[in-house]
């Protein structure tokens, strides 16, 4: 029996529930084909936040959909850290202008615009998923904003 692609509103439903961020991976196993994606993109319903990371035009893509995009854009392993995961946490009123991600050390990746923190000693067991968003334990947030916050800011 043929996938029959998502209807166009379940489309929207699914991307609402993933902060309007999807990868080319999901958008396939959604049913959609190559040249679909590809529509999407020359119309600009989607834009291309990173490779095979796609977010909606419309709105504009926020700080927790260019977070989510980033984290899926490095794989697995990558989690939202320091400035980044402390706006997650409800822990800074303002996002940072870019993401952050903490990665394994070992990691050889590179994003535009995403600052990347490598770690020897991340421990994936202890990532967390808030709002969708993979990101460091609280208390480990508070460790690496309070390396690299001013006193202004956590005062």
């Amino acid at each position: 029996m043929p996938l029959v692609p998502p209807s166009p509103e379940e489309q929207l439903e699914w991307l609402a529930r993933h902060h309007g961020v999807m990868t080319r991976a999901q958008a396939l196993g959604l049913g959609l084909t190559a040249r679909q994606i590809q529509w999407r993109l020359e119309r600009r319903w989607w834009v291309a936040l990173h490779p095979g990371v796609y977010s909606r035009a419309v709105p504009p893509p926020g700080p927790e959909a260019r977070t989510l995009a980033a984290c899926l854009a490095h794989g697995a392993g990558a989690v939202a850290s320091h400035r980044s995961a402390a706006y997650l946490w409800d822990l800074l009123t303002k996002p940072p202008a870019h993401p952050t991600l903490t990665v394994l050390l070992r990691s050889t990746s590179h994003l535009r615009g995403v600052e990347i923190r490598r770690r020897d000693d991340l421990d994936p067991r202890r990532a967390v998923v808030r709002g969708g968003i993979p990101v460091t334990d609280p208390l480990r947030t508070l460790a690496d904003l309070g390396a690299d916050a001013s006193e202004g800011e956590l005062g």
